[in-house]
């Protein structure tokens, strides 16, 4: 039971996306006290929310992060490919977090945050009570910069776009193929590929998904982007990710709106294959996107000599994060 707590940290991590979660082992392996604040229930981020299930085998210099994610979520369960388990992902980052000696909280939602002379304070809540946490420095790895917009920081111009992902079972290789650009490849047990033209969808800002016409004024626009498609052939799934959701506007209502509406397109999405392709007649959705990506939407003027370290990743990728997470974590050091 948390109730009313008060908590000092050397650096505080706002954030459990990947890159948070690699900034903050990086900075306790440096001997430093952190504590990870994510508002969901998972860890992991885009990586597992999102389902960026591809994590190749490259010399980029990732001080061994990709090759662990690879190995635990990966060839420990089997796969025969690039591809990792998302939910497998959860698992080892947790442990990876644990071992480091992180303290990590979930289901907080940050209420308030300050800037002093020589410490951060964010105040979080829950269903059971308040935690304060005072830090030397901060890393805002959340996936919209909680952090940063709670101290007042410009927000630069901003995207309208988002994007989820679907992941659905029994659809046959032979079937998944027919509806594939031409330049797939087949990685060991799986098959890698994109949609240049998925069904584009609209819907109302509410989710109410009864209107569908292609880009009507102030409508959520679904599938307008090409879909990037992992099928792997051990778990027998396929993930449909970077699908995009065009907003009307760019604010906390909309975003709200973007879950429903992609939750209602995957439906919609499904039934057409159902309908339209051979083999897809028993095809199952099997999970969701619980949020969209929103790295399009995170981006701030952060002033000189902040004790707020920010990645600005402005388009996510699995490597990259890890990046990100690495300097973060660097960036942080130097300021303590």
């Amino acid at each position: 039971m948390l109730q009313n707590i008060c908590q000092r940290a050397d650096v505080l991590v706002n954030g459990g996306t990947l890159e948070g979660c690699i900034a903050a082992a990086e900075l306790a392996k440096a001997g430093k006290r952190v504590i990870l604040v994510e508002q969901r229930g998972f860890l992991g981020g885009s990586l597992t929310g999102c389902m960026e299930v591809y994590l190749p085998e490259t010399p980029e210099d990732t001080c061994g992060y990709a090759d662990t994610i690879r190995v635990k979520a990966g060839l420990e369960e089997a796969v025969n490919g690039p591809l990792v388990h998302d939910q497998k992902c959860k698992l080892v980052l947790s442990r990876m977090l644990v071992e480091t000696g992180v303290r990590v909280y979930t289901h907080l939602f940050l209420l308030e945050g300050k800037e002093e002379a020589d410490q951060i304070t964010a105040i979080y809540e829950s269903k059971t009570g308040r935690m304060t946490v005072t830090a030397a420095a901060a890393v805002d790895a959340s996936a919209y910069g909680e952090l940063c917009g709670a101290m007042g920081f410009g927000q630069k111009k901003l995207s309208n776009r988002v994007f989820g992902a679907v992941k659905m079972n029994q659809i046959p290789e032979e079937a998944l193929i027919t509806i594939l650009d031409k330049g797939y490849s087949i990685e060991g047990s799986c098959i890698l590929g994109k949609i240049s033209r998925p069904l584009c969808l609209s819907y109302p800002v509410s989710g109410n998904a009864e209107t569908k016409q292609y880009e009507e004024p102030g409508k959520v626009v679904c599938g307008k982007g090409a879909i990037r498609v992992y099928y792997n052939r051990d778990f027998g799934e396929t993930v449909f990710c970077g699908i995009s959701v065009d907003l009307p506007v760019a604010n906390p209502f909309a975003l709200s709106s973007a879950v429903s509406c992609l939750r209602s397109y995957t439906y919609d999405y499904r039934n057409s294959l159902r309908k339209t392709v051979p083999g897809f007649e028993q095809t199952n959705i099997i999970h969701v996107s619980p949020s969209p990506e929103l790295y399009g939407l995170r981006c701030f003027d952060i002033p000189d000599g902040s004790r707020i370290i920010c990645s600005d990743l402005r388009q996510y990728d699995n490597m990259k994060a890890i990046q990100a997470g690495l300097a973060m974590a660097e960036a942080a050091l130097r300021r303590i």
